[in-house]
């Protein structure tokens, strides 16, 4: 990596920022309840949502599961007015029937088409479930990605934003599980080979050409970099745990002596960034990217915050929200999973105001696309700052977050900067 560095605070925060664009727009922040599927105990997760934010994959109790079983569930949502709501909530089913039916979704394609996850098998010797991963496009029957020679267990951990490529783990009874990728055919273990490390993938560009995960051994654990499905590299003390779909941008945790763990954003071929903790003395992961590496996803003491680019400070998500007009009264949002492309959709799980843990969506409003140098306020600066932006080519001048600068982003930032916002 080119360098180190340290974020720093602005004097501006993110809230104040979504604050002043939601009274320029009109805009409100939403957060929805997911539910459960029917069944006799109450409980959900949402691990993953799509690019557009409509589609939220992840687990559920229902009425085939016996205790501790889950089935994979996928969420559809719609936005009417000024909320989101949810229009419809499907079972995927699992590989087995009676006492082994288990399956959970981790992971669902930018366009929400494929979703991958994992599901009971069989059994081991030592009377567990085994499990393998698996792969459902559209309104298709799950289908086993399979095991390696040599592995009688597969898990699915994350998908390319184009749904070609996998990212999870592989493993056998008596042996640790290993890092590896799935690319569409057969699976390719990436991993240390050494008895005593556990791997995984957590995260994979589209094209396979990087993925991110962790590696775990005594003592250290390794945030361990794959490029085009060759073996990892070791980039940090840490983990990783997403990576953007074009393989520029990274996330995770980075691990200190003598310290707790601190979120961290990497830009491949330039900087390192250790975003800190929000909470001092508290373990931070950054869970995940979006909007070209300018909004991250933290989890620190059993909360969600939210780190943008703008203003270089956590937001604790659940004022924000609130701030914005959403009502989280008594829940608790202590599971943050999973962005949207621009950022501005969140879901995860969390305790709801009966005591039960469920899933959730939330969303905020866009940044005021005339306020280029987010200082809450519209003029000349922002338009010296955008075309700077846009003469150097800088992904901040993604108007229409397509992943090129172009003349359409130029046109797009004038006609939000005559409307006022």
């Amino acid at each position: 990596m080119a360098s180190r560095e340290r974020a720093s605070g602005l004097a501006l925060t993110c809230g104040t920022v979504a604050a002043a664009c939601a009274c320029a727009s009109g805009q409100v922040a939403t957060f929805t309840p997911l539910g459960d599927l029917p069944g006799d105990a109450f409980h959900s997760r949402a691990a993953d949502v799509s690019a557009d934010g409509r589609v939220v994959v992840g687990a559920s109790r229902s009425h085939r599961t016996g205790p501790g079983r889950y089935e994979g569930v996928a969420w559809r949502l719609e936005r009417r007015g000024k909320a989101y709501h949810v229009v419809s909530m499907r079972g995927l089913g699992a590989f087995r029937r009676g006492a082994l039916f288990s399956s959970e979704a981790t992971a669902v394609s930018g366009d929400g088409a494929v979703i991958v996850g994992s599901s009971a098998v069989g059994r081991q010797v030592d009377g567990t479930l085994r499990f393998e991963a698996f792969r459902s496009a559209g309104l298709s029957p799950m289908r086993s990605l399979g095991t390696p020679e040599g592995r009688d267990e597969s898990a699915a951990l994350a998908v390319s934003r184009d749904g070609v490529w996998v990212a999870g783990r592989v493993a056998t009874l008596l042996q640790n599980p290993g890092a590896a990728l799935h690319d569409g055919e057969r699976w390719i273990e990436t991993g240390t080979e050494e008895y005593n490390i556990i791997g995984r993938m957590q995260g994979v560009s589209n094209g396979g050409a990087v993925a991110v995960g962790s590696e775990n051994a005594p003592f250290h654990a390794k945030f361990v970099v794959s490029l085009d499905a060759g073996r990892v590299e070791n980039l940090e003390d840490g983990g990783g745990r997403a990576v953007s779909p074009d393989g520029r941008f990274a996330c995770g945790s980075m691990a200190h002596t003598g310290g707790p763990a601190t979120a961290l954003l990497v830009e491949f071929g330039a900087a390192t960034l250790d975003l800190g903790t929000p909470v001092p003395g508290k373990t931070a992961v950054a869970v995940d990217l979006a909007d070209h590496g300018r909004v991250v996803l933290v989890h620190c003491d059993n909360r969600a915050w939210v780190w943008d680019t703008y203003s270089s400070r956590f937001q604790e998500l659940q004022g924000l929200l609130s701030s914005l007009g959403a009502d989280t009264t008594d829940w608790t949002l202590d599971a943050p999973s999973a962005l949207s492309e621009d950022g501005r959709v969140i879901v995860g799980s969390g305790i709801n105001p009966d005591g039960q843990r469920e899933g959730w969506h939330a969303s905020m409003p866009f940044p005021c696309i005339a306020d280029h140098d987010r200082d809450g306020t519209i003029g000349s600066l922002d338009l010296v700052a955008y075309f700077a932006d846009y003469g150097a080519r800088r992904p901040k001048a993604d108007t229409d977050n397509d992943g090129d600068v172009t003349a359409s982003d130029a046109i797009a930032f004038l006609s939000a900067f005559a409307a006022g916002c």
